[in-house]
């Protein structure tokens, strides 16, 4: 005579009680974005058949995702700036580590600005009719369709579920915030959002050198020191910083189970032997 073993459960393996239903989930959205994928290749494969490539402007056959897409194009290259300022440069401003760091931030920047210009025009004109797709825009326009970010547009580091809304909102307001500094001469304490630079932790790296070099001290010799003290003008501004788990009640910090957003905090690299 048999006996039936229980069902299993995932505790047992030492997994969350929860793990099937993740694993569901992770098997839901694969088949969703696999019956998305099947939907544009059939889209496109009613609609570009050779002879159809050839009288395009004739016939004037558009997929719904086309269409879709170059309204997308348009509102995109509206959000995004046209350009980029140029950093201001004089004689000293090479020996600046902070206009070093700022002017690399301006570059890619810039870079990248142009190169999604370029992109989102070709698309326009593809979907108008006036520009054949080539095997880098066909699998761009797929991409775009998906809600994704193309890989050639990941020049820097983002949230792993962002959206290509999303990013190409967040990339306008780094263009935004890179303006403002452009217009700059002088960069100790200029407001800074740490979290919209392109290279965040090469900041820090500016400042111990720009502070090393005001003082006459050696880099080894510095340590970061957080001020809540808004009036302390001596360190670099940070802004648009929040913080989780705590919040800050007449300088003095407390356990909080809310978000703390953090209007403007200064970060201040002290002489190791200095503890003013």
């Amino acid at each position: 005579m048999g006996y039936k073993l229980p069902e299993q459960q995932p505790t047992w393996l030492g997994l969350p009680s929860h793990a099937e239903k993740i694993l569901l989930a992770i098997k839901g959205n694969n088949m969703l974005s696999k019956v998305r994928q099947m939907k544009s290749i059939t889209d496109d494969e009613a609609v570009y058949s050779s002879d159809e490539v050839e009288n395009e402007n004739e016939n004037n056959l558009q997929p719904s995702w086309m269409k879709t897409l170059y309204i997308v194009v348009n509102n995109w290259l509206t959000i995004l700036p046209e350009k980029l300022s140029n950093m201001i440069q004089n004689e000293n401003s090479i020996q600046d580590p902070l206009f070093r760091f700022f002017n690399r931030e301006n570059t890619i920047a810039q870079k990248l600005l142009i190169k999604l210009h370029q992109d989102l025009k070709n698309i326009k004109l593809i979907c108008e009719g006036k520009m054949q797709q080539t095997n880098y825009l066909r699998k761009l326009m797929d991409t775009l369709n998906k809600g994704l970010i193309p890989n050639e547009w990941k020049q820097y580091k983002v949230c792993k579920d962002m959206t290509i809304n999303q990013w190409i909102n967040d990339f306008a307001l780094r263009i935004k915030h890179l303006e403002e500094i452009s217009q700059k001469s002088e960069f100790e304490n200029i407001p800074v959002w740490i979290g919209g630079l392109f290279i965040p932790e090469a900041y820090i790296t500016a400042t111990r050198q720009a502070s090393a070099h005001k003082n006459q001290w050696s880099l080894e010799e510095l340590e970061l020191e957080l001020s809540v003290d808004t009036t302390d003008m001596d360190g670099f501004n940070l802004i648009n910083l929040s913080l989780e788990g705590g919040t800050f009640e007449n300088g003095i910090l407390k356990v909080s189970s809310k978000w703390f957003k953090c209007l403007s905090k200064y970060f201040i690299w002290r002489f190791k032997r200095d503890k003013r």
